[in-house]
């Protein structure tokens, strides 16, 4: 027979036994609701959300083609998985995408709604990238005239060399997301400002006026006589360089 300390010592530690296994699975039923996030699962890549080019550009963009060098040059870049513009427009909807896309090509960012759609969507990536045309301007600078001299350096009298240059400045934005809190995590602006020149040499003065020969030999040597600009480089190249900047600088996952 117990006695009544003896029953009451018992049912204290019991009571006591019971309040520690309870602590116990407690503690341990917290601990699996806060893991760190770096323990959680993870799908690495980027998705490449599109190409677009600034509203009021005259430029001649084609928006595809930008997606899919981008998606190249990241590729190549290795080690990077890539969902590539067809299949986010997919996953997201076109109709959404469109509005996406139009959007970004206004302002510049994407709608707080449309990043969660971003996020919601299975883009089996963790972080996702946009690029935009920001500007495209061509410039045909002052021509540049230059005495001409012979092999002995003495200068020709009455003759020139005239250089026409045309600049083509493009700018392009890239807005990297991560699609796990819809944060920008990176953003840069790059640009690229190619020249072609022209030079052609000519006769000037009454020189020029009153040498048939010399008329002759002009015409022959450089064509019709009213040389103007050159055309400029093409946007597409201008482009090719700025994408492979963005593809190269990019904080992508890997």
């Amino acid at each position: 027979m117990f006695s009544s300390k003896q029953l009451a010592s018992n049912t204290l530690t019991s009571r006591r036994l019971l309040i520690f296994l309870c602590t116990l699975l407690t503690s341990a039923c917290a601990s699996q609701g806060t893991l760190p996030l770096k323990s959680r699962p993870s799908v690495d890549g980027v998705a490449i959300i599109g190409g677009a080019a600034k509203i009021g550009l005259k430029a001649p963009v084609d928006k595809a083609r930008m997606s899919s060098d981008l998606k190249a040059l990241l590729v190549g870049r290795g080690a990077v998985t890539v969902t590539p513009t067809s299949s986010v427009r997919q996953i997201v909807g076109a109709g959404p995408h469109d509005e996406m896309m139009a959007f970004y090509a206004r302002h510049g960012h994407f709608a707080p709604y449309q990043v969660q759609r971003l996020m919601a969507a299975d883009l089996s990536a963790s972080q996702a990238l946009a690029v935009r045309l920001e500007s495209d301007l061509v410039e045909r600078l002052p021509i540049q005239r230059r005495r001409i001299f012979n092999t002995a350096g003495e200068a020709l009298a009455g003759r020139e060399q005239r250089i026409f240059v045309t600049r083509r400045t493009t700018q392009l934005s890239a807005t990297l997301l991560d699609l796990r809190n819809g944060r920008v995590i990176w953003t840069r602006q790059y640009r690229v400002a190619p020249e072609t020149v022209l030079s052609s040499n000519h006769q000037i003065g009454e020189s020029f006026t009153t040498s048939v020969a010399a008329a002759v030999a002009n015409t022959l040597v450089h064509g019709m006589k009213d040389v103007s600009h050159p055309a400029p480089s093409p946007v597409g190249d201008s482009l090719l360089a700025l994408l492979e900047e963005v593809a190269y600088n990019a904080p992508v996952k890997e």
